[in-house]
């Protein structure tokens, strides 16, 4: 991957494609980022905003390379946030105990 093309690409205020966004998160997940570089990459894209097609495909890099968890357990329920809300309430953990408590 060329780094200085899709910096280029970000900072001029172009979206990425799906398959450039997972093997961007896919590269940045693997480690094989230099820390400049994922300093750049990540001001650049707050700068301009993800798209929706590149938020696709950092979810489908991601998916990839999240760990698969086996259990016998049905039905289960994730409540996890973000926690990228600034000054908001944080619901998930609230919504964990109430829906534990209703069995």
């Amino acid at each position: 991957m060329v780094w200085r093309e899709i910096l280029e690409t970000i900072v001029r205020g172009r979206d990425l494609t799906a398959d450039e966004a997972a093997e961007v998160m896919g590269a940045l997940l693997e480690g094989e980022v230099p820390p400049a570089i994922v300093g750049a990459l990540l001001a650049a894209m707050r700068a301009k905003g993800a798209s929706g097609v590149e938020l696709a495909g950092f979810a489908k890099a991601m998916r990839r390379h999240a760990l698969r968890l086996e259990h016998n357990l049905h039905p289960v329920v994730d409540t996890c946030g973000t926690g990228g809300g600034p000054a908001t309430f944080n619901l998930s953990t609230a919504a964990a105990f109430i829906a534990a408590g209703a069995g």
